[in-house]
């Protein structure tokens, strides 16, 4: 692999680490967008401490170095942003996530009505979990290992958001500031449940990819839109026209990105059926 290939592949791994700090938006619709989704979760399979040259350190190590760099300056940054752009903000992940999923199903090398139920079934659920109230059950430490584990399986599913996830359990302002002052022990804690859950939810979704493709991609798509109720919900109408023309060119970049890899790069979210 090139260094321009590895260079690639940290990006795609930012990308995917910007989604998942924004509560409502995933790391996998990134994995998706950005044509990486199957290898990502066939490398993550491949992990086996036992047996090191079965793992893909060739794509997991600029990759993850983008999600974990991500994690660490946005932990910085998207405070303000949302304080302060959170229409804007919104505004661009719905332009990604709804131009990817129509892009990603007109690709798709079956459409029939098995999928359309499927992705029906994907709509409803996402938009079930988006639509779940807030709980508050502390910060210990069995709690922050608990949600590592479900916000990394609701990150390697598109359309679910992990950050979503861990603000639904009460701990997203909390993890923020852990990793701000480097608070080591709820790090690891974090980090532990996540490697967990990596390590077997990330079977359970290769078997289903490998042999159930169509199905399982129709899936996913419904996953993806019924995360834009999300963003949606928080995107509000400014008083002013100029506020409003910022949300709307928000959303026209998010539509452009991905309308520029599918159209001129031939890689993006089409190269998850090659």
């Amino acid at each position: 692999m090139s260094l321009k290939e590895r260079f690639l592949l940290f990006i795609k791994g930012l990308f995917m680490g910007l989604a998942d700090i924004v509560p409502g938006v995933s790391g996998g619709t990134m994995a998706l967008i950005t044509g990486i989704y199957e290898r990502f979760i066939e490398a993550i399979e491949s992990i086996n401490p036992l047996d090191e040259k079965k793992i893909d350190l060739e794509f997991l190590i600029p990759v993850g170095l983008g999600v974990f760099m991500a994690f660490f300056v946005a932990s910085y940054g998207i405070t303000f942003l949302l304080q302060n752009y959170e229409s804007s903000v919104y505004a661009f992940f719905f332009g990604l996530i709804f131009s990817s999923s129509f892009v990603l199903y007109k690709n798709k090398a079956e459409v029939n009505w098995r999928g359309l139920v499927l992705a029906a079934a994907g709509v409803l659920i996402s938009y079930a979990v988006a639509s779940l109230e807030y709980f508050q059950f502390g910060h210990t430490s069995p709690i922050i290992f608990a949600t590592g584990f479900l916000a990394i399986c609701a990150m390697m599913l598109p359309g679910i958001s992990g950050s979503l996830v861990v603000l639904m359990l009460g701990q997203y302002e909390y993890m923020l500031g852990s990793l701000k002052n480097l608070v080591v022990e709820d790090i690891g804690l974090f980090v532990l449940g996540g490697v967990f859950s990596l390590l077997g939810f990330s079977r359970v979704i290769n078997y289903f990819l490998k042999n159930h493709k169509e199905d399982t991609l129709s899936f996913m798509i419904g996953l993806m839109l019924g995360a834009l109720a999300v963003p949606v919900e928080r995107i509000v109408p400014g008083p002013a026209p100029l506020s409003n023309l910022k949300i709307v060119l928000s959303g026209f970049l998010g539509l452009f990105i991905v309308l520029y890899m599918y159209v001129n790069l031939g890689e993006g979210i089409v190269s998850v059926n090659n």
